[in-house]
């Protein structure tokens, strides 16, 4: 935890590995994250370990904060909720594969994917599947849920626009290589990229391309976008700010 104003060095916690690749979820002064020592830790602002909830595996997925509860993705095969005040467990959703992708909770259901190809869509409450979509490789971004539908880029170079009624697929594109990244959407576009080092710009409405962008090196980060530009980063060492239209 460092101070804003100078970056310094407020406090530190010992989580027991190497690996914390777990973004935190922060609300009211807590927050939430994995790491690998399969366990998801609820920390205070001064750095104190409220609980610790134990997994069966790593967790490098980021918790999902709602309504007093925390969803998180896991390399066992899991998706876990758990009570935000102590972390007691309140179901488990077999996903079937390593869960690197990051629930989103919108309305009565969370939505995440899985490296076995699925996404899932969960209810909330109960943790019962209320559907699932099938792509054609693993899924390790985060899903983008606006206006009812949710976009996602697979393992299998396609970016898939479904229907979060009923997890049909809207539209289907495919871009040069697979994707880890989380698509942005804003304005009308789907924005990701792709593993060749190509920054892909999508209609929403329909799929169709709007501009590319290269890199040329794999993106794994996820586009930002803000004030009219859109700043990413890309394995070739390099970060970038571009116009609306990828310029």
């Amino acid at each position: 935890c460092l101070l804003v104003a100078d970056g310094s060095e407020r406090w530190k916690l010992s989580c027991g590995a190497k690996d914390v690749d777990s973004t935190p979820a922060v609300i009211e002064g807590r927050a939430w994250f994995g790491t690998g020592d399969a366990r998801m830790y609820c920390v205070n602002a001064g750095g104190e370990v409220l609980w610790a909830y134990t997994t069966g595996g790593t967790v490098e997925s980021s918790p999902a904060a709602a309504d007093g509860r925390v969803y998180v993705g896991c390399s066992d095969g899991y998706m876990h909720c758990v009570r935000a005040g102590d972390g007691e467990r309140q179901w488990m959703f077999p996903t079937g594969d390593d869960t690197l992708s990051s629930p989103v909770v919108v309305g009565d259901c969370v939505y995440i994917g899985s490296n076995n190809g699925f996404l899932y869509a969960v209810d909330r409450t109960t943790g019962v599947r209320v559907w699932r979509y099938r792509a054609g490789g693993g899924i390790s971004g985060t899903p983008a849920v606006v206006d009812g539908r949710l976009y996602i880029g697979a393992d299998d170079a396609v970016v898939h626009c479904v229907d979060t009624r009923d997890g049909s697929a809207i539209w289907r594109t495919r871009v040069a290589a697979g994707m880890a990244s989380s698509p942005t959407v804003v304005d009308g576009l789907v924005i990701v990229g792709d593993r060749s080092g190509a920054l892909n710009a999508l209609d929403t409405e329909g799929g169709q391309w709007v501009w590319t962008f290269e890199t040329g090196a794999s993106i794994v980060s996820s586009a930002c976008i803000g004030g009219g530009r859109i700043y990413v980063g890309s394995r070739s060492g390099t970060f970038y700010c571009l116009g609306e239209d990828g310029a």
